[in-house]
């Protein structure tokens, strides 16, 4: 269900944001199953960012646990920039496969 989802992603944006793990998420149209997991994915594909994946403590975390690698490449380490450096990393890390199929009627006009 949706809280997979949400688990998966906020999985792979940890691991691609902060471990530096280069990922490929590969999902087809057979998953896009619930209205709100069309706009996580349109998020994550236009963006980059889903406004709602963390939650506060966790992008607390995040920010704390990124702030000496951002100290490191010579950035101010406010929380804004620790943030911004995480996003960045996970849009060089995160590469995104939509597969869609022409059968069935889902996306005929």
């Amino acid at each position: 269900g949706m809280s997979d989802l949400r688990g998966d992603l906020f999985s792979l944006y940890q691991r691609a944001g902060l471990r530096g793990d280069p990922l490929v998420f590969i999902f087809t149209d057979q998953q896009i199953f619930h209205e709100a997991a069309l706009v996580y994915f349109n998020d994550l594909l236009s963006s980059g960012v889903i406004p709602d994946l963390f939650a506060q403590e966790d992008k607390d975390n995040v920010i704390n646990a990124i702030r000496a690698e951002v100290k490191a490449a010579g950035v101010m380490d406010s929380s804004d920039n620790c943030w911004e450096f995480f996003i960045d990393k996970v849009q060089r890390n995160l590469h995104v496969v939509l597969c869609m199929s022409p059968v069935g009627s889902s996306f005929r006009v």
